[in-house]
Formats: structure tokens, C-alpha cells, sequence
């Protein structure tokens, strides 16, 4: 079949059954008529890819104009691990300020609550019942700080939305710093912070990546993935320089606690608020970027 003919079929109007209608095309005589139905059926070609053209622009735009404008993309994950250092640190420097009894008159980690679950079991063995409710009122504060952060970001972390968590968690640490005297008080609003803190940046990058107040599950992965290194296996080796570099920032904040205690002691509490703020400021204001978070080995 020839090309012009096939046009033609597709152009005009069908009538009774598969016919078609030869008074409004009528077979091409001359080579001027072959042309000029050339150009028709172009010509109207082309006007139905541009209004489709037109239309599907128009749905973009319209799709565009309904989505939320606000959204932000991530940062790189390079900046979340940075942010994840930071956090660390500031935890092993609360953790510090906890333990060394210098300011609330008895020592009590708060950073992590492994050692809690023992001693409130150990107290208990001993009819010890106020000693039990403490360090189990330690476990539930570290939790509800958890389940307030899950609150907070019911589906993960919204980038277009400042990170509330953190601003609670710095205003939690200022309050019992200012209340420190307060004994239990004082070691309740902490842990409340750290177990924020740990389920706000558990949220960053994906598989739990960052956790910046516990450390015993980190030490435990490191040791596997040297063991997989030392065998060949070079897969974990990306996660194995993370949590060695959370793991650093953690006993450096440990470290200086120490310093804060000597020179500053309740106001040593202060440091751990401008770092909570700091974080926020840059977590609320940072320069939008094209480049969205991605599961990447980072080397």
C-alpha cells in the first residue's frame, strides 16, 4: 500500500462499517494533489502532537502548582554523618557530666540505659525498692524521649519541616541544668533528651545508621566487620568508618566533659544547648539542594 493512500485511510472519517468517505477525499489524480495531500495530512500531524504537547505541559505544570513547594530536599550523607559526629560527641559529653557525680551528687549514665536494666534488677534482688524505682524511671524517660521523636516524625524525618526534636532536646538539657540540684529531676530530663536525640538521628540515614548515644551495638558491629575484613569481605567497610568516627566523637565528648566540669561545672551544661541549637539552625535554614540523600557506601 502506498504511503499516500495509508494517510488517508488514517485521516478521514470512517462511515458504516470500515468505508471510507470518498467525498471529502478523493483519490489523488495529479502529482499537485499527491502533494498537497501530503501537506494536509501533515500539517494535521503536527497540530495533534503540539496540542498533546500542550496538554501534557499543562498537566506538569498543573501537578507542579499542587505538590508542596515547601519540600526540601536532604542533605548529602556526608553532612548527615557530620551532623551524627556532632551529636555524638554531645551525648558522650552529657553522658560524662552525668557520671562523674561532680554535680548532682551521685553518678548515673544516661546515654544509654543497658546499665539501668541491671542495676534496677540488682535492687530489686535486694528489696532495694528505691533504688529500683530510679533506675527504672531512667529506662522509662529514655524511652518516652524515643516515642516523643517518633511522635514528632510519625513517617521518618521531613526535610521542608524544622527538626522540633532537637530544640525540645536543648531545652530539656537547659532546664536541668539550671535544676541540677534536684537530683532525680535532673537525670530525668537528661535521659528524656538522649532518648530523643538517639531516635532523631537513628531517622537520618536508613538501617539505623546513626545512633549517637549507645555504643555497645556499635562496638559489637565494628568487631564483625573487621573480623569480615580480615577474611576478604570489604562490603561493611563504609559502615565500619562511620561507626568509628561516632564512636571517636562519643569518648571525645567523654573527654571534655571532663574540661567542662573543672573550668565551668553547671555551666558546662551550656555547651551541650549552643550544639543542640547550632544543629537546628542548620538543619531549619541550610541552602535547598538538588542532590537528595542516597544509600551510597560512603568511603
Amino acid at each position: 500500500m502506498k504511503v499516500s493512500t495509508l494517510l488517508l485511510l488514517l485521516l478521514a472519517p470512517a462511515t458504516h462499517g470500515s468505508q471510507v468517505s470518498n467525498s471529502k477525499f478523493a483519490k489523488p489524480s495529479t502529482k499537485k494533489d499527491l502533494h498537497n495531500t501530503f501537506d494536509v495530512a501533515i500539517s494535521k500531524v503536527k497540530d495533534e502532537l503540539e496540542n498533546k504537547y500542550d496538554d501534557a505541559i499543562t498537566t506538569l505544570k498543573e501537578a507542579d502548582s499542587n505538590s508542596d513547594m515547601s519540600a526540601v530536599a536532604a542533605p548529602s550523607q556526608r553532612a548527615l554523618i557530620r551532623v551524627g559526629c556532632l551529636l555524638a560527641a554531645n551525648s558522650g559529653f552529657l553522658n560524662g557530666m552525668g557520671l562523674s557525680g561532680l554535680l548532682a551528687g551521685r553518678k548515673q549514665a544516661i546515654a544509654a540505659v543497658t546499665g539501668a536494666y541491671t542495676t534496677s534488677a540488682l535492687a530489686a534482688g535486694v528489696s532495694d525498692g528505691g533504688a529500683a524505682a530510679i533506675q527504672l524511671g531512667i529506662i522509662v524517660s529514655y524511652l518516652f524521649g524515643s516515642l516523643l521523636n517518633g511522635y514528632l516524625n510519625p513517617n521518618g524525618i521531613e526535610w521542608s519541616k524544622k527538626p522540633t526534636a532537637l530544640m525540645i532536646a536543648a531545652t530539656l538539657v537547659l532546664v536541668g541544668a539550671l535544676d541540677y540540684v534536684a537530683t532525680e529531676r535532673f537525670f530525668v530530663l537528661l535521659a528524656v533528651a538522649m532518648g530523643l536525640q538517639n531516635s532523631w538521628t537513628s531517622m537520618l540515614i536508613s538501617g539505623n545508621i546513626l545512633r549517637t548515644c549507645h555504643f555497645s551495638g556499635c562496638t559489637s558491629d565494628m568487631g564483625t566487620f573487621l573480623g569480615q575484613l580480615l577474611r576478604g569481605n570489604v562490603e561493611n567497610v563504609w559502615k565500619l568508618k562511620i561507626f568509628a568516627k561516632l564512636a571517636a566523637s562519643f569518648w571525645t565528648g567523654g573527654l571534655l566533659s571532663v574540661l567542662a566540669m573543672k573550668h565551668w561545672a553547671e555551666f558546662g551544661f551550656l555547651v551541650s544547648v549552643v550544639l543542640y541549637i547550632s544543629v537546628w539552625s542548620f538543619m531549619s535554614y541550610r541552602k535547598p539542594t538538588a542532590t537528595a540523600i542516597k544509600d551510597e557506601k560512603m568511603m
